[in-house]
């Protein structure tokens, strides 16, 4: 009998977060909101580097990003942002888009889940 894969971990540690800015929601909602609506020009940004093969960008964008995506335990993205920013290091692309793909991909589970954080009351 086979088990199901686990269950990721969660991108967004709310927890943690509400710590590191002493308990304060409206600090936590502010810089929440700011990524949501930074995070889409981020990740144009690297697949636009990886596109037209601009090694130093894509080492620079993404260390942006991953610094980002890390400050609000996306740990997956931060991950795949590191893998992006060493391509870039080594001025080597290639393989990088399955990289920009899965960093998208986890950069919008953590933007679902902070969009679901928004929505839950404060306590």
């Amino acid at each position: 009998m086979r088990r199901p894969p686990p269950a990721p971990l969660a991108a967004f540690d709310v927890e943690a977060l509400l710590a590191q800015v002493e308990g304060d929601r409206q600090l936590l909602t502010e810089l929440v909101d700011l990524f949501i609506q930074e995070s889409p020009a981020a990740l144009a940004e690297i697949r636009r580097s990886v596109e037209v093969a601009d090694a130093p960008a894509v080492e620079r964008a993404a260390h942006k990003l991953r610094g980002s995506v890390r400050n609000f335990g996306g740990r997956a993205a931060g991950e795949a942002a590191l893998s992006l920013e060493t391509l870039g290091r080594k001025g080597a692309l290639e393989g990088a888009g399955a990289y920009v793909s899965s960093l998208e991909q986890e950069v919008h589970r953590l933007v679902s889940e902070m969009h679901h954080y928004g929505s839950m009351p404060s306590s």
